[in-house]
């Protein structure tokens, strides 16, 4: 998640920051040595994203800061395996309704960052307001009594 007001870069963003080549950043890979700042992104080795202020104090200082602990705010970008945790459905059951654009996330627009899809808050806050859960209701009865069954006398040998 990309917290509001929070900048992200990518690998070659951390690269121009630290001074390198791309390719000397990916062949000696700082971010995986221990104490450089975490990922916005966990679990994905591809399309990393870092907050840009927790590199540069990395890189100046050797230290870094820890994102500030704030409440859930609408601006906060999340990526589409957070998105799908966050709505409440399976991460391939959102990746099907974005490929084939299903009134699950109709009407809402994804950001783009460095590759990235993310979806803010707000409009996953819209998308679970109006998603119905599957399945007959909580505390729903039979309008209509059920048929009894006739019982078929069992043929005698």
């Amino acid at each position: 998640m990309i917290p509001a007001g929070r900048r992200a870069i990518n690998t070659a963003g951390v690269a121009r920051i630290r001074g390198v080549a791309l390719g000397t950043l990916n062949n000696t890979k700082p971010y995986d040595a221990p104490g450089f700042p975490p990922q916005l992104n966990p679990g994905t080795r591809t399309g990393r994203l870092w907050d840009e202020e927790q590199v540069r104090a990395h890189t100046d200082t050797g230290r870094y800061q820890p994102l500030p602990a704030a409440p859930p705010h609408p601006d906060d970008l999340l990526d589409d395996r957070e998105a799908a945790a966050y709505v409440g459905v399976a991460e391939s059951t959102w990746m099907n309704a974005i490929k084939k654009r299903l009134p699950l996330v109709s009407g809402e627009t994804p950001r783009d960052v460095h590759g990235v899809r993310h979806w803010p808050r707000a409009a996953l806050d819209r998308i679970s307001a109006r998603r119905r859960p599957a399945g007959r209701p909580a505390g729903a009865t039979d309008r209509a009594p059920r048929k009894r069954r006739t019982q078929t006398p069992t043929p005698e040998a």
